[in-house]
């Protein structure tokens, strides 16, 4: 178990992104990087986000979540680019709001009448104030802090007034309403006035009511979430307050308990989030690193194989790894950081259209992707909104800061300038074309010879990695720990780091015990697509093991196919008694037309390998 003593204040993470800025992505997810910054954030129109809260005509939509899912990626698109356009559009988007906010300090886009709220009212207010906070904090303009103080404060008084909790509002018992909690944290870790603490903390005691989803007591009895209900849940009463099982509020809340695990060091806020996060991880992650049908938990993992509708919303990938980053900050856990891996290259990535202007609704292991509807009259929808807040994320993620040193979570091409606690200066230069393979090169190179600990994270999927520092082998490299090197470093010193990306058979058997298999082929899920084998693509297979138990599998080269495909790979398998090359390509360049010709199936059907 993580925590500390309820008494005991959290002084600081075990690890900490660097300040925005300092790491630069390159390579096929900093082409990404960008293509959303342009395609996405930047041409998103403003007025259509600020329209909502001038008519202010919302009673069961969610039109007042858009401005603000949209802002947080805006700002973290100037954070990281520091572009002057992308300031003139935030500063633009931010007056556009403030015009909209009414004497008393209200932003909404629900209808207003006393005592009454719509049922995501306070779900939007939450994202409005968590755009303006984001806002002040990268500008400092006091602006943005005002009116998310205004904001806050008429929504206490309101709830006062008519003696509400937030957990009384709205559906799924109340969990979309009470992740305002994170932005009542905020601002009271940025202006120290106690109550919106208090308020915060009020929110988490009030789940304890017999009517309210009990977020921290059902966590620490370990009940898992899938069975996180008030009453039998039907097609009828799916969409219901009773029903406690929505996955991306469930897990937007639990990353609220972490903000306030930081300002109050309550152990039991921590373990909480970490007891939750195992039960996701144990009962619903699917092998391509989401979950969720229906936008709801259901005990995913072992119902993978059935065609269920509205499988795998894309938001809930994106909260699993913002959830992930929360809980990897807490506690340096390698295995978190392995499943917020696995679902930014598989989940995730599959939902991004590749030009990155379109975030599809949900992620299938087999058919045709789809853009998905657009919602509540709007020409988007949640996970449009949310997709870019995620990529603008890995920066912040790759590497770390730690107490000793700096902290490797993921590979790639990139480089990192930051600044040592002696004052140092530390270039970190990655080149590799990871995950298509494991060849890494890190290059350290700091000012002058310091002494640091430099920690590698080493996948637990990796039982073969090789590590040399300067040509010098680094022994005891161990799958599923972080490798710690302590050693005075010298400019231009090298690491060179060898993941063995050995191919990895699934199976899952379905319900007439038949055996379905899939492929991993180091974090990255593969799948077939009619565009590689038009005519085979869906038909059983078996896969042909090599004497020493691995499937057999070789790389193409997908520069000749004029395809927007990642990574391509040949596998030969048993079909129809014959043996054939099947060809693979990862699960996120799956399906990339969304159309039929890009059908594709990532389960085949099949006997046992031999």
């Amino acid at each position: 178990m993580y925590g500390m003593t309820s008494n005991t204040m959290c002084s600081h993470e075990s690890i900490r992104p660097y300040p925005w800025g300092q790491v630069k992505i390159g390579g096929f997810i900093g082409g990404r990087i960008d293509s959303v910054i342009r395609n996405r954030i930047m041409r998103q129109d403003i007025a259509a986000l600020v329209e909502p809260f001038i008519t202010r005509q919302d009673d069961r939509e969610w039109r007042g979540e858009f401005w603000g899912k949209w802002f947080l990626s805006l700002v973290d698109a100037w954070n990281y680019t520091h572009d002057e356009s992308v300031k003139q559009k935030m500063e633009e988007a931010l007056d556009a709001l403030l015009k909209a906010q009414d004497e008393a300090g209200l932003i909404t886009a629900c209808l207003q009448q006393p005592g009454q709220w719509g049922q995501w009212d306070i779900w939007g207010r939450r994202y409005t104030l968590a755009g303006l906070l984001a806002c002040y904090e990268s500008t400092g303009d006091q602006r943005a802090l005002r009116a998310a103080q205004r904001l806050a404060d008429y929504t206490m008084e309101e709830l006062a007034r008519y003696d509400t909790s937030v957990v009384q509002i709205g559906k799924f018992l109340g969990m979309p309403s009470s992740t305002i909690i994170e932005p009542l944290v905020d601002l009271y870790h940025h202006t120290g006035e106690e109550r919106y603490l208090d308020h915060a903390q009020s929110i988490v005691t009030d789940w304890r009511r017999y009517d309210a989803p009990r977020l921290v007591d059902k966590a620490l009895d370990r009940i898992p979430v899938g069975d996180r209900n008030h009453a039998k849940i039907t097609e009828e009463n799916w969409w219901s307050r009773e029903n406690g099982l929505k996955a991306y509020e469930m897990m937007a809340c639990y990353e609220a308990l972490c903000h306030l695990y930081r300002q109050t060091g309550q152990g039991e806020y921590l373990n909480a989030a970490v007891n939750a996060w195992q039960s996701i991880r144990d009962d619903e992650i699917m092998a391509c690193g989401s979950g969720s049908a229906g936008e709801c938990w259901y005990h995913g993992r072992r119902h993978q194989l059935e065609p269920l509708a509205k499988m795998m919303e894309s938001c809930t990938a994106m909260l699993w790894i913002k959830l992930g980053l929360q809980i990897l900050q807490l506690t340096n856990d390698p295995k978190v950081a392995d499943e917020i891996e696995r679902a930014f290259y598989n989940a995730y990535l599959h939902s991004m259209k590749p030009d990155g202007s379109w975030f599809c609704r949900h992620n299938p292991m087999s058919g045709i992707k789809e853009a998905g509807e657009n919602q509540c009259g709007m020409e988007q929808n949640c996970c449009v909104a949310n997709g870019p807040r995620i990529m603008m994320l890995w920066p912040r993620m790759c590497v770390m800061r730690g107490d000793e040193g700096p902290v490797i979570n993921f590979y790639g091409q990139y480089q990192a300038d930051v600044t040592l606690d002696e004052g140092i200066d530390l270039k970190l230069s990655m080149e590799s074309d990871y995950p298509r393979s494991g060849d890494i090169l890190l290059r350290v190179d700091p000012s002058r010879a310091a002494r640091f600990v430099l920690r590698l994270r080493i996948p637990a999927w990796c039982e073969s990695a090789r590590v040399q520092v300067n040509g010098r082998p680094i022994e005891k490299v161990i799958a599923g720990t972080y490798l710690s090197i302590d050693r005075t470093w010298e400019p231009n010193d090298r690491i060179e780091i060898s993941l063995g990306m050995n191919p990895r058979l699934l199976e899952e058997t379905d319900q007439q015990k038949i055996v379905h298999q899939a492929v991993m082929y180091g974090p990255l899920l593969l799948a077939r697509d009619k565009r590689l084998d038009a005519g085979r693509w869906d038909e059983p297979v078996r896969f042909i093991m090599a004497n020493h138990g691995q499937i057999q599998m070789s790389p193409c080269s997908t520069s000749t196919h004029g395809r927007d495909i990642w990574g391509e790979w040949t596998v030969p398998v048993m079909c129809n008694d014959k043996q054939i090359d099947a060809h693979y390509c990862d699960y996120a360049s799956a399906g990339n037309t969304w159309a039929a010709d890009s059908q594709f199936q990532v389960w085949s059907r099949g006997e046992r390998s031999t």
